[in-house]
């Protein structure tokens, strides 16, 4: 997987399965490959500078883990209000049409909070200014890595919203249209198939972002196992 491709894939439009979660294992993976060379590797002391910047970088990247996946929860609970909205819908009457209408008209179709974006803006800030000269096998794969971080984090930044989530946002607007006039049994089929894609789309997301930050918690091990210190939990 080129991360570059897939930036040229988000000039049309992201996906969380296309796009975002292919990027976030790809990252995964280059950790993967720096632990190994790590532990593999005794290290110099030209090693110790871009080591130290690696570990420092890697905090930011675990925190936007971390806000990728309160986002991905928040996400997931708009999604299964709305899916509660469609089962008031099968049984439409005027009292659950009622409660219908009002858990779908809280969907507040926002992509991303402002945290993932700070987050990912700072990552890729730090990964610019800290970026070691690339001599010798350890800073090379650390400056790799760190490039491979600040463009994922990149996706974040760039673009519009994912093509589900969009999708999902049009469906729910299209479902509260219908029911303000008297009608909905095509749109809640069409915003049924919706949430699943959407659902679908943010486990995949989520899995990633899980595996990824394993991955960036091993590579850290690997780092500070280098000078014996403690390791992270």
């Amino acid at each position: 997987m080129h991360i570059r491709s897939l930036y040229e894939e988000t000039e049309a439009q992201k996906s969380f399965q296309g796009s975002l979660a292919p990027a976030v294992e790809a990252a995964s993976s280059a950790h993967r490959l720096l632990e190994n060379l790590l532990y593999e590797t005794h290290l110099r002391e030209a090693d110790v500078e871009p080591v130290v910047s690696f570990l420092s970088a890697s905090v930011k990247l675990l925190d936007l883990c971390n806000a990728i996946s309160d986002q991905i929860n928040k996400l997931c609970h708009e999604r299964l209000l709305a899916l509660l909205a469609l089962q008031l819908l099968s049984s439409p009457s005027s009292e659950n049409i009622s409660r219908a209408r009002e858990l779908l008209r809280g969907w507040e179709s926002v992509w991303l909070d402002g945290d993932v974006g700070e987050v990912a803006g700072e990552l890729v800030k730090r990964v610019v200014r800290e970026r070691a000269p690339a001599e010798g096998a350890v800073a090379r794969a650390v400056c790799a890595v760190g490039g491979v971080s600040a463009l994922v984090a990149g996706l974040f930044l760039r673009g519009g919203a994912p093509a589900e989530f969009e999708g999902f946002g049009a469906a729910v607007g299209r479902c509260l249209l219908r029911i303000s006039t008297g009608g909905f049994g095509e749109e809640r089929e069409e915003l049924a198939a919706a949430a699943e894609r959407l659902g679908e789309g943010l486990d995949c997301l989520g899995a990633a972002v899980e595996s990824l930050f394993r991955s960036v918690l091993r590579s850290r091990n690997a780092a500070l196992r280098s000078y014996g210190l403690p390791r992270s939990e």
